[in-house]
């Protein structure tokens, strides 16, 4: 087995967390580093060589647009 560090990336690159553990090969270790992806970017390390990064990719909002702005501006309307 070979071991590994995984560091959860936080804003601006800082380093959040490590996790070592230990897998067969990089492809197991990618699998594993790629799971812990969890709201912040994961970079996966073997001793000093970088194995790979994963960034955290925010869900785009789906379904109907709940709501318009005519023109691209904002239409206040007064309380009476």
């Amino acid at each position: 087995m070979i071991e590994y560090r995984a560091y959860i990336i936080g804003s601006g690159d800082l380093i959040l967390r490590r996790l070592d553990f230990e897998c067969p090969n990089d492809d197991a270790a990618n699998a594993r580093a790629k799971s812990l992806v969890n709201g912040h970017g994961v970079e996966l390390w073997q001793g000093t060589r970088k194995v790979g990064r994963f960034e955290h990719k925010p869900e785009k909002a789906s379904g109907p647009m709940t709501h318009k702005i005519p023109g691209g501006r904002m239409n206040p309307k007064l309380a009476r």
